[in-house]
């Protein structure tokens, strides 16, 4: 586990309020569409596709919210459904996982259990960056995973 200050950044994005379960469908349905939209943006990425969660305990059917962003280097006017949102910065505690994403579960709960027994507070976002993207089954994709810190117990 590491832990990292990510600067603020700036990125074009799509959001929905779902449940796990939902996460799939969302991302197969919305990705094309808003990587079309980067280019005839003529938007230059900057960075990974990352997934924010906003109020997700792990909990399978408590609903929250889900950003899918592409960090941009710019932003232009844009009369799409998606949109341009600038991220504070982050401080963060972070894992790469890799293999499939059936394994991520597993995943998001060492990376917290982690944390809590070093004495890091949490706060309610986390992020998935995909450094490395094959396909949803795939042992060749890399993840990075987010959690959001505010403060360490001094023990």
């Amino acid at each position: 586990m590491e832990v990292k200050q990510i600067p603020s950044k700036l990125y074009y994005c799509a959001e929905k309020y779902l449940i796990i379960p939902e996460i799939p469908g969302f991302a197969e349905e919305i990705m094309d569409p808003l990587y079309k939209d980067v280019e005839s943006l003529g938007l230059e990425l900057n960075g990974a596709t990352e997934f924010i969660y906003f109020n997700s305990d792990g909990n399978l059917y408590k609903p929250f919210q889900l950003i899918i962003a592409f960090p941009v280097k710019e932003s232009k006017p844009s009369k799409s459904d998606f949109f341009f949102l600038e991220s504070m910065p982050f401080s963060c505690v972070s894992i790469d996982d890799k293999g499939p994403m059936t394994n991520i579960g597993k995943a998001w709960g060492d990376l917290v259990r982690q944390a809590l027994n070093q004495g890091y507070q949490l706060i309610s976002q986390g992020r998935e960056v995909y450094k490395k993207w094959v396909s949803h089954e795939s042992e060749e994709n890399i993840t990075e995973l987010q959690m959001g810190i505010v403060a360490k117990k001094i023990i």
